[in-house]
């Protein structure tokens, strides 16, 4: 019954019937997507033997598992024999493949559903039939289990009279289907998003803040193309804490990547000799591990590997030598919940709260104030056990008005006591996987009430600690 469940989600989540008999899935620990961006073929141009010469080329030396084409790769009158002439090498090496349409692949009076209509008749594509052109597809561990989520998105074409700008963006439905995907997905890992990648033809507008800064590290020799208004998407990914990968086409001379809000923003390389530009023979690769946040991509040219990117070397884990080890604990022990004990009275210190005989007690899903009946001059004691699915460096943060302290095992993690305003403290630590005691003390002076508490580390994005992950004896 349960892999029928299990088949029956994969299948409203994705759409992707036909490609449940052939699951991406990582090999060795990892996975490895070459993206091809802006071919720009036309047959009437004698350039294009060279550009097959050079994917068969590429293919051998990176051997991908799966191949993205990111927009504006075929542009000819009759484009289901150039698509068929194009994924010859791809088919050759038994390669699944998908693609995501740019601005000038729909071009030629061609509609743009009609040309995913022709990539879903070519061998071994794995555009979604139900959604040809916004969708998911999962990337499956060894135990058969999600360990990482690919995005695929229609960035459109151009602006119509009632749209600003030269270029159109992700509208609201896909935005919305893309949350749809995001909760099922984190809802299905025991409420953990699943570490995610996003690819399209035209940048996205938060584009233009990686150049802002010195953040990246790449070719940056022309303006960002990106459309006239925010689509939101960027917004969104940020909230779903899922995508920390972003690789669009469009731009030819550009090749750089960089860090936004956790978030890396990627162009391809321009990947053929039709169209403009200065950057040619080239394609990102991007190499995935499973469940974990974090990769590794770089620019791949014949004979050379430019730009080297890894996403977590920017994060700052404490390199501890011996994990502090976990309860043993049965979920059968344990009830979904913490203990909290409620005071009321004038403190200066969460220590204050251990001084005096709490007013009331009981049980809350969460880290929540709305037990609380003051508005101010008040405090909580909460204690319970949080879940720990792997043994991680993991960093715990609080966020408060006032005082608050955060404690695991006994031992004070997290200190941002004291009265003042909204302010926010973390502190990392070595933890072995399974159940851990952890206690948060907060006290209310005057005005601004707020507490939130959150984790974070290489297998979860910073976020707030999830109900489901609390229990108490």
């Amino acid at each position: 019954m349960k892999k029928i469940i299990s088949l029956l989600f994969i299948i409203y989540l994705t759409g992707i019937i036909t490609a449940i008999a052939d699951n991406l899935k990582f090999k060795s620990g990892s996975f490895k997507i070459m993206q091809l961006t802006d071919i720009h073929w036309n047959s009437d141009s004698l350039l294009n033997q060279l550009s097959l010469n050079y994917i068969e080329y590429m293919i051998q030396k990176e051997n991908p598992d799966l191949i993205v084409f990111t927009g504006d790769i075929v542009t000819d009158l009759s484009p289901q024999k150039a698509w068929e002439k194009l994924t010859k090498p791809i088919i050759k090496y038994g390669i699944q493949w998908v693609a995501t349409l740019g601005n000038h692949d729909s071009e030629l009076n061609y509609a743009r559903d009609s040309v995913y209509q022709i990539l879903r008749d070519i061998p071994l594509n794995l555009n979604n039939q139900e959604n040809l052109a916004n969708f998911s597809l999962p990337v499956y561990n060894t135990n058969n289990k999600i360990g990482s989520v690919l995005y695929f998105f229609d960035s459109n074409a151009y602006s119509t009279l009632d749209v600003p700008g030269k270029y159109d963006w992700i509208k609201t439905e896909q935005i919305d289907l893309y949350r749809e995907n995001s909760n099922l997905y984190t809802e299905q890992n025991n409420f953990l998003p699943i570490p995610s990648f996003a690819f399209l033809h035209i940048p996205l507008n938060e584009y233009k803040n990686i150049t802002q800064s010195d953040n990246f590290i790449g070719n940056f020799n022309e303006d960002i193309s990106s459309s006239e208004l925010n689509s939101g998407l960027f917004a969104a990914m940020v909230q779903q804490k899922d995508v920390i990968g972003v690789f669009c086409g469009h731009d030819h001379n550009n090749d750089f990547i960089g860090k936004l809000h956790n978030i890396a923003l990627a162009y391809g390389r321009c990947s053929g000799l039709q169209g403009y530009g200065d950057l040619r023979y080239g394609a990102r690769i991007i190499e995935i591990k499973p469940n974990i946040f974090d990769f590794k991509s770089w620019i791949s040219i014949p004979n050379q590997e430019l730009f080297t990117f890894n996403y977590i070397a920017n994060l700052s884990e404490k390199k501890s030598i011996t994990p502090l080890p976990a309860k043993e604990l049965k979920y059968e022990e344990l009830i979904s919940g913490l203990q909290y004990k409620y005071f009321e009275g004038y403190f200066n210190s969460t220590d204050d709260l251990t001084k005096v005989s709490p007013i009331s007690n009981g049980i809350t899903p969460n880290f929540s104030l709305e037990i609380a009946s003051n508005r101010d001059h008040y405090g909580v004691i909460y204690q319970g056990f949080i879940d720990l699915k792997n043994t991680s460096d993991y960093t715990f943060y609080l966020a408060s008005d006032d005082g608050a302290k955060l404690f695991i095992d006994n031992q004070l993690i997290v200190n941002n006591d004291g009265s003042h305003s909204y302010r926010i403290s973390d502190n990392s630590i070595l933890l072995e996987k399974g159940f851990h005691e952890i206690e948060v003390r907060y006290f209310e002076d005057y005005m601004g009430q707020s507490l939130e508490v959150g984790i974070s580390s290489k297998y979860i994005p910073k976020m707030l600690i999830h109900e489901q992950w609390l229990y108490h004896k």
